[in-house]
């Protein structure tokens, strides 16, 4: 018996030394180089109105942030799918076997509007292509038909998931995968209708930056046989906000000496305000008298004034909310045609005072 007893404990230490010997290795590997992504349900709705969005694009992206030689981090696996008419989409679980040098980085889901300018590209390379952001704003839609791309990023240590606007740093804990898509708003002050102060702050914020994106675009590097030498936001390096964005940029002919037009174009969030500003603007000129001021309607119901003095003349105008003023630092023959192809070249700033 003593024997059996002893042959039966020695068989006993044999397997477990043998399954410590095989199962180790296993399990160290699959602690290092293995990566598991959950089943994930996605909800995608709009931001201000709640309502589910339909045929948004979600790609979800298992991530390696270990050694690459390129830089950067890569995609495990990636998934491409759009919500249902309930903005919902799952993702199966997966299993991502990683390189020797390679580090299990979580997940990242990334939701884009297909109509926007914001293109997934859903491959090896993780996260957003935003080289050309900026043009990307100012090439949008502003009736809120289209929305901002966001991020959802998950790490192995997090217990809640990280959501980002890009291509901004603003990010904050979501307790749910439900994404509240930010659409890109006619006036900032739109978001108002959102009831959440950061989301609504978020949003205020971002259209801001299209507003500023559209007329840095409205800028052109060429204009009327001119070069653009100066562009930049104006005024003591003031950013854009959700009440007054302004750009200005100076034009120069090649000739010797050179005529030069400066062009300002602000944005206010209401069109009494970019009057109100106008009158103000009169106001500022030095030496101004009332009887200098001239009306002269380049499009019917577009008054646009002029002041023209010995050495300078001015046209500005408003369209809409903005305040178009174009100075002529030097008396030119042709200021008025030169009036007339920046409306034609931009109707936007040509719409009739209210």
């Amino acid at each position: 018996m003593r024997t059996v007893a002893t042959r039966w404990y020695r068989r006993k230490w044999v397997i477990a030394v043998l399954s410590f010997v095989i199962l180790a290795p296993c399990g160290i590997y699959i602690y290092l180089f293995v990566g598991i992504t959950p089943p994930l349900s996605v909800e995608v709705v709009d931001a201000i109105t709640g309502k589910p969005l339909h045929d948004m694009d979600v790609c979800m992206q298992a991530i390696d942030d270990g050694f690459n030689y390129g830089g950067g981090v890569n995609a495990l696996r990636s998934v491409l799918l759009s919500t249902d008419a309930n903005g919902k989409v799952f993702f199966w679980p997966t299993i991502n076997t990683m390189s020797i040098l390679g580090h299990w980085g979580g997940y990242s889901l990334q939701v884009s509007d297909p109509n926007s300018n914001f293109n997934i590209s859903c491959g090896s390379h993780v996260g957003f292509a935003l080289e050309h952001f900026r043009d990307d704003l100012a090439a949008s839609r502003t009736d809120g038909t289209q929305y901002f791309p966001v991020e959802l990023v998950r790490r192995p240590i997090s217990t809640s998931t990280v959501q980002r606007f890009l291509p901004w740093t603003n990010q904050h804990q979501m307790d749910s995968n439900v994404v509240h898509l930010i659409p890109i708003l006619p006036n900032p002050q739109a978001c108002d209708q959102i009831h959440n102060s950061q989301s609504q702050e978020e949003c205020k914020q971002f259209n801001a930056e299209t507003e500023s994106a559209i007329l840095q675009d409205m800028l052109p590097q060429y204009f009327a046989g001119m070069i653009r030498v100066i562009a930049k936001p104006f005024g003591d390096g003031m950013s854009a906000s959700a009440d007054r964005i302004q750009y200005i940029a100076t034009y120069s002919t090649q000739s010797i000496p050179a005529d030069y037009v400066v062009i300002m174009i602000e944005q206010f969030s209401d069109a009494r305000i970019a009057m109100d500003h106008q009158n103000d603007l009169l106001h500022a000129i030095p030496n101004y008298d009332r009887k200098m001021v001239t009306d002269d309607e380049i499009i019917p119901g577009q008054k646009i004034k002029w002041i023209k003095e010995a050495q300078t003349s001015r046209a500005f105008w408003i369209s809409g909310q903005r305040l178009i003023l174009i100075t002529f630092p030097r008396p030119v023959v042709n200021d008025r045609n030169l009036v007339v192809q920046w409306v034609i070249h931009h109707p936007s700033t040509a719409v009739p005072e209210p």
